[in-house]
């Protein structure tokens, strides 16, 4: 019953890491390559944040 347990906690574990790196904007290129924009402030209320650009820029999509 144990090793049950553990494989549904390492699974879940698993799930969690592969979902958040799959996503992950970490430059302009990245951004421009999901159809994002770089924007200097947050985005606008009809825009998503995706990512970052870099320290200062924001990714947004529509």
């Amino acid at each position: 019953m144990k090793v049950l347990h553990l494989f549904w906690a390492a699974l879940c574990l698993l799930l969690l890491v592969s979902g958040s790196a799959a996503g992950k904007v970490t430059s302009s290129k990245d951004c421009v390559n999901l159809k994002g924009t770089c924007e200097h402030r947050k985005c606008s209320s009809a825009m998503i944040e995706i990512g970052k650009c870099n320290a200062r820029k924001n990714c947004c999509k529509v």
